[in-house]
């Protein structure tokens, strides 16, 4: 029972302890402290219709192309705070999940759509993925070894026993000899079956084949042999999926992940006989491989675009034209591509403008097709609702349980104390998003716990006085830098568990938001100002061919210098088709660019060509005579914060207010970053001229 001491007492406890309702914004990235604030109640009708719409996208029993569902789209509108974010978080985290769920961090109006899909496919599939359940933390390991199960089940129940005795290393006449021993070897091509169609979670594959008799290189040479057999035909999107089918064989089997990244990054670009293939023949031909092989291996494949505004606003202004150009691109791929889910996050002032500016009536066509549910009929358009009172006294009752479970006597207490029911309905009877609740939970926390109200009174809600500006040093000290620390370590992670070329488009995507910075700003000691900043497409190569274009001019109204800016990410045998993909700028009519840097990580500014293999040196040898072309070698460190860039300054943005000074971040990224800016200039900068 509740009474006036053991309340007084259970005060006096919580005065010691922090506020558990001052975490009210989820970030892009889930953090330890997820699941104690979870409360799966909150958008529960919702995150039960996405789920079935994602597991209709599973298809373990794929067997041919027309067995893939059309690609589709769903629309979860929020307002800003209502829960979008937190309710990808829980997809994400639910024990059951079997989707590759894709979260573009970035969108580049200039590339093709496909292109676009394909390359954040890639780097999901060869990044592990900690904020993931264990199933899908590291998802390439997951359905390699799903999809070799599967094929190693088909394999064996089409050999004939003198052929698995062959491939277990019996001899058939030896076998005629053994007997009886012969058929209860022959016994254990079936345990062995029986073994491989079970959880993949029950032994290691390679163990598994040899306990029953299979090595783990006598596997793949049977899988090799089946897969030439089954999955006959010579165009290049056969042998693609053969390879790729080999390669994940090879990650399952033997560990071995260096040949599939060589294929993703390069090798695929290397089987088409004849003339050379387009780009858009190439990435066409990848990317539905790769969706035949996920949705073999029981993978649904969703994209998942959370957050519009920084990919549509990735300098806080709203840029139409990549907002057209992607809802276009969205609406073909629905339209040309089966195979995949598209969920689209969208906060509703945010979704009125696009589907007023950006949104033509194609487009809005196909993104409104929706997904068939069994009795739900199509569903399309989700919207996020305020939480009722019920699912905010859960709420409160979650934050509070840590609290209460370690209080004297505190099974006497209610379970919502401090708060009272009438608290609570107040709040959740305004028309309040979730995160704007749990600011008022927060306020009335202190309120109670601090004395400045009666746990039994109820206090009307006081308007909040003016907050007062504050300097340059505390936005910096408060925000700032501890965001860009943690933008960095979160791109440290990714760099050091991740193939660098997968990573290639972020890298220049989050490039050119940092550059875009410096629009306008005129470079006080060389002169230059720079205009204008865009990517370009460069030769035949999907991964490689990507460069950023700065517009530079010393005075208003002169003729622009374009210098290209090419980062050299790959690595072994990639590295100097790597280089020679960019180089290949030189051979283009009407060129992109007046000169071309190359940039070279984990190198001194300083570094020679002499130090290059020497396949990649005479690469650069056959290419830059005649043209102007350069090498700059970059620290680990600016690799690192070149590609948190474009993170850190999309949660700059998000918690910029009106208490900042007006130019609190574009002033942090000058003072922090213009020495390597001055790098980046025109050649001829020391003149002008």
């Amino acid at each position: 029972m509740q009474t006036l001491s053991n309340v007084d007492q259970a005060l006096g406890f919580l005065r010691g302890e922090d506020n558990p309702f001052d975490t009210f914004v989820a970030g892009q990235e889930a953090d330890d402290d997820f699941f104690n604030f979870h409360v799966p109640e909150l958008h529960q009708p919702v995150m039960e219709t996405l789920c079935l719409a994602m597991e209709r996208y599973r298809r373990p029993d794929y067997r041919i192309r027309q067995d893939l569902r059309q690609s589709r789209a769903v629309i979860i509108r929020g307002a800003r705070g209502a829960g979008k974010t937190h309710l990808l978080h829980a997809l994400q985290h639910r024990d059951d999940a079997r989707e590759l769920l894709i979260r573009p961090r970035y969108f580049d109006k200039q590339y093709g759509f496909a292109e676009y899909l394909l390359k954040e496919l890639v780097a999901t599939i060869v990044t592990p993925d900690d904020a993931a359940t264990a199933v899908l933390q590291n998802p390439l390991d997951w359905i390699a070894e799903a999809l070799t199960r599967r094929m190693l089940v088909e394999a064996l129940r089409s050999l004939s026993s003198q052929q698995w005795l062959h491939w277990i290393g019996i001899p058939h006449p030896v076998g005629i000899v053994l007997g009886f021993k012969w058929r209860r070897v022959g016994r254990r091509r079936h345990d062995l079956i029986s073994q491989l169609s079970r959880s993949t979670e029950s032994s290691s594959l390679p163990e598994l084949c040899r306990q029953y008799g299979l090595s783990p290189e006598r596997a793949r040479a049977l899988l090799t042999e089946f897969i030439e057999q089954r999955d006959t035909g010579s165009n290049a999107r056969i042998r693609m999926r053969r390879r790729l089918l080999q390669c994940l064989a090879d990650v399952a089997l033997h560990h071995n992940r260096e040949p599939l990244a060589y294929f993703l990054e390069d090798g695929f670009a290397e089987l088409h006989s004849g003339l050379a293939p387009s780009r858009t023949e190439l990435v066409d031909d990848l990317l539905r491989a790769l969706i035949e092989i996920l949705t073999a291996a029981g993978v649904a494949i969703v994209y998942a675009f959370d957050n519009l505004e920084r990919l549509l606003k990735p300098v806080g202004q709203f840029d139409l034209q990549a907002a057209q150009s992607f809802f276009a691109g969205l609406a073909q791929m629905i339209d040309g591509i089966p195979g995949m889910l598209f969920m689209i996050y969208a906060e509703t002032g945010m979704w009125e403008d696009c589907t007023r500016e950006a949104i033509d009536s194609f487009a809005e066509a196909r993104l409104l097709q929706g997904v068939r549910l069994r009795d739900l009929g199509i569903v399309n358009v989700l919207e996020l609702e305020s939480p009722s009172p019920e699912q905010l006294t859960i709420l409160v009752q979650r934050r509070m349980q840590p609290l209460l479970q370690h209080m004297p006597e505190s099974g006497e207490l209610d379970l919502i104390f401090p708060f009272q029911p009438e608290d609570i309905h107040r709040i959740a009877a305004s028309p309040d998003v979730l995160r704007t609740m749990l600011r008022r939970l927060l306020v009335r926390y202190d309120e109670i716990v601090l004395g400045t109200a009666s746990p039994h009174q109820l206090s009307a809600p006081k308007p909040e006085p003016p907050r007062a500006e504050k300097t340059q040093d505390q936005v910096e000290r408060e925000v700032l830098v501890p965001q860009w620390a943690f933008s960095l370590q979160k791109a440290k992670h990714r760099l050091d568990h991740s193939s660098r070329s997968a990573l290639a488009s972020e890298l220049h995507g989050s490039m050119r938001q940092w550059l875009q910075m410096f629009v306008g700003r005129q470079d006080a000691v060389f002169r230059w100002q720079l205009n204008k900043v865009e990517s370009a497409r460069v030769g035949h190569h999907p991964i490689y061919g990507e460069i950023t274009v700065c517009h530079w001019s010393v005075a208003e109204g002169q003729e622009a210098y374009r210098v290209g800016i090419g980062t050299i990410l790959a690595q072994g045998p990639g590295l100097q088709r790597d280089l020679q993909a960019k180089l290949e700028m030189f051979n283009e009519q009407p060129r992109q660019a007046d000169e071309l840097i190359m940039l070279w990580p984990d190198r001194t500014t300083e570094f020679s060509v002499d130090d290059l293999p020497a396949g990649t040196r005479r690469v650069w040898e056959d290419y830059h005579v005649g043209h102007p072309a350069r090498n700059i070698g970059f620290s680990t460190d600016a690799l690192i914060w070149l590609l948190g860039f474009g993170q850190w300054l999309g949660i700059a943005l998000e918690r910029q207010s009106a208490e900042w000074p007006p130019d609190a971040v574009a002033h942090f990224v000058h003072t922090h970053t213009a020495s390597f800016l001055s790098q980046l200039l025109p050649s001829y900068h020391e003149t002008g001229s």
